[in-house]
């Protein structure tokens, strides 16, 4: 038998106010990712779209969107009322992707207001 079968996993230690908020968010508590990353890396993904020649851009920011885990689950629902739904439980919103997400992501029928992770399983769906 291995020397360390019986030894008990140590968990990481998080605060009490992020757990709290994830709890929220997704209605149980995490201990394996983390609510902050790297926030520096977090604002030069959030530069606010030119014009729209820039939809690379748009897209790239959307797409970060979709994959922090911060704002909670994005699968089911639109990037606009995950926005929303994130406001009602008092996450700090980036206020260039506020205004990014309500000028093209109004609609929730558009194809632009669709997860990036809703229109992969879609497409694995078909």
């Amino acid at each position: 038998m291995p020397r360390n079968v019986n030894k008990k996993r140590k968990r990481s230690t998080k605060d009490s106010k992020e757990d709290e908020n994830q709890s929220k968010l997704v209605g149980f508590k995490t201990s394996i990712v983390s609510s902050k990353v790297n926030p520096e890396l977090e604002t030069s993904d959030l530069k606010p779209v030119k014009s729209t020649d820039d939809s690379e851009q748009l897209l790239k920011t959307l797409h970060s969107f979709d994959l922090d885990h911060t704002f909670g689950p994005c699968s089911e629902i639109s990037r606009s009322q995950r926005l929303e739904r994130a406001k009602k439980f008092g996450i700090a919103v980036d206020l260039n992707l506020e205004n990014l997400i309500n000028k093209h992501c109004g609609d929730v029928n558009s194809n632009i207001s669709v997860s990036i992770i809703d229109k992969l399983m879609k497409h694995y769906a078909d």
